[in-house]
């Protein structure tokens, strides 16, 4: 490990060198090129001692911009990079997807989002849900332009003995030339386990650029990530928890030898073609140009493997083994490719006129899987082939938008399955945006997805779960609404959601479908107050379920109180103050390590339990530092703290780290 990492910050450090002194890439703030013997701010005979390279530094302010291409390339969405410390304590990808979650005892396990609006995930690979969170993914990567090189460094850890938790992530980017960009990034997050047989980490490592010149725009992003997780099936019996004062490293567990691997790769390329004459416009003192028309082709390949090993099995806690006694092999394999070509009008900025596109799209999905071949004689053993099936679809699709307007703005889309294997499925979106004034702004959304089931919950077969079904196609209506109010900083939402033929695991862990029409009502609130130095941002969800197939906790909320202040002339920013998070009780879904699932048990109750966090942020210049008491509440002696049946939260443990920023 720190042999990669010197590697790294020395290719970082090469990169960043070479660019900083090739003065003729470099430009100015409002993109005009300049090159040696070129600065207008310095005077005669003040470069006798400064280099070219010296004074374009000087001159350049460091600016980053970053954005996605909406639909595939159809238009840009803006992102504001946080430079803010109010999170910088915050060592849980999944904390930051969703406030409130079951998961298991590690810091990289599984997980399921407690929060029904917030369980939309970016994989369809099955055997990849529970991790989503974790993932470096094309889809969710913003892309980058730099007026100076700009390197980020993470390294964050907590825990001690043998036991710790990490996370650490490098990334560097650049700007080649003033319309070409390029970067790297490693990140790794891995905890050793306070429990026995639990140690688990994720890494990815991604390369990617971008280019936009005159009519030619272009993408590209290669990312592999890859997990390890030692599986132990939970602990034993609540009462080592709730009872005994036993040491967590010392609780018996249910398993000690089975293990999960996952591998994911992914290509993604978007170029488009800018057609017609070009015009110049001006938004927030920012010039840039564009066309009438363009046409867009995306292209993307995902890689998904999955295995699960045992080197021995504990007779009693699986109810089949239908390969063997001794141990386990499973593997699955899953390949996405998809080919999409669109023909977009854009929008007449500072008109009334919206923008519209057109497009179609070829899906190739192939799953190489296990096959149960029976034993003729009914007191052996099954054995197994792989199979492969292949499956295409054809898409079209379209949309009209409106996103410049200062008053009214709009997306409307549609998806539909015009032949192939998933022949209909649709997908139907419609938001619109009406912004009151600049701090009052209403959106409304609907939606309709009418979604075929994985082909994994069709058949399945390993060592220890087997299944084939027809399930139908899923259907999800859903209605939302969100108001905004920045100067109250406030934010108040609703959703309502009807879920039709819904598949889930059930309290055998085999899938099912659901026969009835399932209604889920979601209201929230966000509100942050500013008193002075002081400050309280609250999060707090109600949600109901009309039936236990989706089983949801009532309340969920999560607070922050904090206190916030310059010292030393502003050189320090200093933030200290406390994190509660909490859900109601509700019947917490189990996991079954052997399909990677959650699955609904109505036996008991989990939740009810406050956590606590204390912290300390602090800001010098470029680089936030933290410290963390995580799991305050674990000394109180309320000794509950289940994530579900099984699975304990971690107790309490200091952690600290730090982000350090270089852009010049």
């Amino acid at each position: 490990m720190r042999k990669l990492i010197i590697i790294l910050l020395a290719s970082i450090l090469s990169l960043s060198v070479s660019a900083q002194i090739n003065p003729e890439t470099s430009r100015t703030e409002n993109g005009s090129s300049f090159g040696r013997g070129s600065n207008p701010q310095m005077g005669k005979g003040s470069n006798e001692n400064m280099t070219a390279a010296d004074s374009a530094r000087l001159l350049i302010k460091p600016v980053m911009k970053l954005w996605q291409w909406t639909h595939d390339g159809v238009y840009k969405s803006y992102i504001k990079r946080d430079t803010s410390i109010d999170r910088a304590h915050s060592f849980n990808p999944v904390d930051n997807h969703s406030i409130s979650n079951t998961r298991l005892s590690n810091l990289v396990s599984p997980y399921l989002s407690n929060i029904f609006i917030d369980r939309e995930t970016n994989t369809d690979y099955l055997f990849l849900k529970v991790y989503d969170a974790y993932l470096t993914r094309p889809e969710t990567t913003p892309l980058i332009n730099t007026t100076t090189p700009f390197t980020e460094f993470v390294y964050k850890t907590g825990g001690s003995g043998g036991r710790a938790d990490t996370h650490f992530s490098i990334m560097h980017t650049q700007n080649i030339l003033p319309y070409w960009n390029a970067g790297i990034k490693y990140k790794l997050i891995s905890g050793d386990g306070k429990y026995m047989h639990n140690k688990s980490k994720i890494y990815d490592f991604s390369l990617f650029s971008n280019y936009e010149k005159d009519r030619i725009t272009s993408e590209l992003f290669i990312n592999n990530n890859i997990g390890h997780f030692e599986e132990n099936g939970g602990i034993e019996d609540p009462k080592y928890i709730r009872d005994t004062t036993v040491n967590t490293e010392n609780i018996p567990v249910n398993l000690m030898y089975p293990e999960t691997h996952f591998y994911n790769v992914n290509l993604r390329s978007v170029n488009q073609y800018n057609i017609g004459k070009p015009k110049t416009i001006i938004i927030k003192k920012d010039t840039s140009t564009y066309y009438p028309f363009k046409a867009v082709y995306a292209f993307e390949i995902e890689d998904n493997q999955r295995k699960f090993t045992e080197e021995t099995i504990k007779p009693e806690y699986y109810k089949h083994n239908y390969l063997s006694d001794e141990s386990t092999s499973d593997k699955n394999e899953y390949i996405k490719i998809e080919h999409k070509f669109k023909f977009v009008w854009n929008e007449e900025h500072g008109s009334y006129k919206p923008g519209m596109y057109a497009g179609i799209t070829s899906k190739s999905n192939e799953y190489s899987y296990m096959t149960e071949v029976a034993n003729a004689d009914a007191t052996q053993k099954s054995t197994y082939i792989y199979s492969h099936d292949k499956f295409s679809t054809q898409y079209i699709e379209g949309g009209i938008f409106k996103r410049d307007s200062s008053m009214l703005n709009f997306d409307i889309n549609l998806k539909y399955a015009l032949a192939g294997e998933y022949q209909e499925e649709t997908e139907a979106n419609a938001q619109l945006i009406y912004n009151l004034n600049n701090s009052n702004i209403f959106t409304a959304e609907a939606s309709f997805k009418n979604t075929a089931p994985d082909h994994n919950l069709n058949y399945y077969f390993s060592n220890h779960y087997k299944w084939e079904n027809n399930f139908g196609y899923q259907k999800n209506s859903q209605l939302k609404f969100k108001y905004n109010n920045d100067k109250l900083n406030l934010e108040i939402g609703g959703a309502a959601n009807i879920v039709n033929n819904y598949i889930y695991f059930a309290s055998d862990s085999m899938p099912k479908q659901s026969s009835e029409a399932i209604n889920i009502y979601t209201a929230y609130l966000k509100h942050k107050l500013d008193l002075g130095k002081f400050h309280i941002v609250n999060k707090f969800y109600y949600q109901n379920s009309s039936s236990n197939e989706i089983e949801l906790p009532k309340y969920c909320y999560k607070g922050s109180y904090y206190f916030k202040n310059y010292f030393f002339e502003k050189a320090l920013l200093l933030e200290i103050g406390a994190d509660l998070t909490y859900s109601s009780h509700y019947y917490a879904p189990n996991y079954n390590i052997a399909t990677n699932n959650f699955y609904i048990q109505n036996d008991a109750k989990f939740g009810d339990y406050p956590m606590v966090d204390l912290f300390v942020n602090l800001k010098i210049k470029r680089t936030n530092i933290f410290i963390k008491y995580e799991h305050l509440t674990y000394h109180l002696g309320d000794n509950n703290y289940f994530n579900n049946a099984a699975y304990p939260m971690n107790p309490a443990m200091i952690k600290y780290g730090l982000r350090w920023v270089f852009n010049d």
